[in-house]
């Protein structure tokens, strides 16, 4: 988890940024090529 694939598409659906926190920790939704949701909790890559 929290391995992306070419083609993948992440879309942060809320945030939940406090003060300097580093990252994204929130529900990231991860949307493959084909179709397929995975929900992603506390993606913390800062990259979504």
């Amino acid at each position: 988890m929290g391995e992306f694939e070419v083609g993948d598409k992440v879309k942060r659906i809320h945030d939940s940024h406090q003060g300097m926190s580093v990252g994204d920790i929130g529900i990231v939704e991860r949307i493959r090529s084909d179709g397929d949701t995975i929900d992603l909790k506390e993606f913390g890559t800062g990259h979504a």
